[in-house]
C-alpha cells in the first residue's frame, strides 16, 4: 500500500489557504484606501468648485 503523508498534504493545504486569504485581505485594504483617497479628492474638488463660484 502506498504510503501517504496526510500530515505534510494538510499542512501544504494550510499554507496555501493561509497565503490566498492573506492576499485576499491585502487587495481589501487597497480598495479601500483607494475609494476613501477618491473619496477625499471628490470632496476637495467639490470644495474648490464651491470657492470659485462664489468668486
Amino acid at each position: 500500500m502506498e504510503d501517504r503523508n496526510y500530515k505534510e498534504m494538510y499542512l501544504k493545504l494550510m499554507r496555501s489557504t493561509e497565503a490566498v486569504i492573506n492576499l485576499l485581505i491585502a487587495a481589501q485594504q487597497e480598495c479601500e484606501e483607494l475609494y476613501v483617497n477618491a473619496s477625499d479628492e471628490d470632496e476637495a474638488d467639490n470644495n474648490t468648485i464651491k470657492i470659485l463660484s462664489q468668486r
